[in-house]
């Protein structure tokens, strides 16, 4: 992700008459040309290979955790940076 322009979550999907779609629902499935997704839009954060903590880390990447978390409703604890173990952060 560090070589994004731009991160971008996907809220929610609506219909034409922009009421939340079921896809469990067939017939909600029919309007599926018909749907609009609404993206939330974060800024990329660049490299983060060389971070050690929450606190070091980029702003646009900690506004980027903050949504998820709130979106999800539980905190993100631990957050994983690279491959190896020392580019793991726990909160």
């Amino acid at each position: 992700m560090n070589n994004l322009k731009e991160i971008k979550i996907c809220k929610s999907y609506q219909g034409h008459s922009f009421e939340e779609i079921n896809f469990n629902d067939s017939d909600s499935l029919k309007s599926l040309s018909l749907i609009k997704d609404d993206f939330e839009v974060f800024e990329s954060w660049g490299d983060i290979s060389e971070v050690k903590n929450f606190d070091s880390m980029p702003q646009s990447l900690k506004l980027y955790i903050q949504f998820i978390e709130e979106y999800l409703e539980i905190p993100i604890k631990i957050i994983s940076l690279g491959p190896e173990r020392n580019q793991t952060i726990i909160r």
